[in-house]
């Protein structure tokens, strides 16, 4: 019964959801953080 009573609220919820503005654009943010990111490995720790 709580999965039925969660599920209903967000069918709910999502009425009212709003989609992020420049969301068509985030693969392009991706690849320019990728391109200026160091690799994961190569982080060393500070600590």
């Amino acid at each position: 019964m709580i999965q039925r009573w969660v599920a209903s609220a967000l069918v709910e919820a999502e009425k009212h959801f709003r989609r992020v503005r420049g969301y068509r654009d985030l693969p392009r943010l991706l690849t320019a953080l990728d391109a200026v990111a160091p690799p994961v490995g190569a982080i060393a720790d500070v600590a």
